[in-house]
């Protein structure tokens, strides 16, 4: 039981479901999401100084740092602990269970600032995502709006609301509706590249397939919407961030589906991301070559192209 062994060993983690963070006990520091380890297997990794590509990434190669002792030494100590307390191991949950309650409840899970909901109700309606072929209904489900209000940063623009993986509002994307030499096409409010866009919403049907698609932006999380595909979300770019790859790593998906734009970029970056993922899932790349961009590409056209693909053709519904 890697819970209990962590708590003999007194590392100041805190419980977020399928593994445990907190700061790195090898180098130290103050990241409370700076270090993970899974409770099931045992693998751990630093995400602030990659202590873990130095060291490995196994209990046992965790246990001969923190002790400097030989890897056979570590086994031994696993070995002899679990030995010593064999009777005594269901007393020994039982306080790593109260021990996790009350650092959830002084802790509670850390989540971005979060917004007034009240400001979803400000924006206005403008046909400009209608007339690029979504549908009202899409639009409606992911509260798409205009923004009529000049005191906010995402003024004159189409407005998505960004939510965390539990639904709490956590900022806004909006896009201009004309193109500008002065203004960016895209602007985004809030702490939203900490997050994966729809995950509070993809993350059932992620956990049941066990897959996710990945794509760049919103927009193509809508699309894929509308063409009955459920499990996907949007990175923002091209990278993903270390609270994202934690993210991913919690969502229980075995395979990670790339659906980068097909694109001189777009290839970089799926390069990129199956190099940064393929240590931990299945990844796998699916052909948009026939295409330029999910977003103006119509449901029929996605469905043929992913009913094509022999990984992604069961995701359809």
């Amino acid at each position: 039981n890697i819970e209990i062994l962590i708590d003999h060993l007194d590392f100041n983690l805190v419980d977020h479901g399928s593994y445990l963070n907190g700061p790195c006990p090898i180098h130290g520091g103050s990241n409370n999401t700076g270090f993970s380890i899974c409770k099931k297997t045992g693998i751990w990794k630093c995400w602030t100084k990659g202590c873990h590509m130095k060291y490995g990434s196994s209990i046992f190669n965790l246990i001969r740092c923190l002790r400097e002792v030989s890897f056979a030494e570590a086994v031994k100590i696993v070995e002899d602990f679990f030995e010593l307390n064999e009777t005594n191991l269901p007393a020994l949950l039982e306080r790593v269970n109260n021990s996790k309650f009350v650092k959830n409840e002084k802790v509670k899970v850390i989540k971005p600032d979060a917004y007034d909901e009240g400001i979803i109700s400000r924006f206005g309606y403008h046909p400009y995502f209608l007339e690029r072929g979504f549908s009202q209904d899409v639009l409606t489900r992911y509260e798409v709006g205009y923004c009529i209000d000049e005191s906010l940063p995402i003024f004159d623009r189409m407005v998505l609301p960004v939510r965390d993986e539990y639904g709490t509002l956590i900022g806004f994307t909006g896009r201009l509706i004309q193109e500008s030499e002065s203004r960016p096409k895209w602007k985004h409010e809030g702490k939203v590249h900490n997050c994966l866009f729809n995950l509070n919403n993809a993350k059932e049907y992620i956990k049941t397939s066990q897959s996710v698609i990945l794509v760049e932006g919103p927009l193509k999380v809508l699309r894929l919407e509308e063409a009955g595909i459920f499990n996907s979300v949007a990175i923002w770019g091209l990278n993903l961030g270390e609270r994202q790859t934690r993210l991913l790593l919690e969502s229980e998906a075995f395979t990670v589906i790339l659906a980068m734009d097909p694109d001189e970029a777009g290839k970089k970056g799926s390069a990129h991301l199956r190099n940064q993922l393929e240590k931990y899932f299945y990844v796998h790349e699916i052909d948009l070559s026939s295409i330029e961009d999910i977003d103006d590409t119509p449901v029929d056209k996605i469905r043929e192209i992913f009913g094509k693909d022999k990984i992604c053709q069961k995701l359809l519904n």
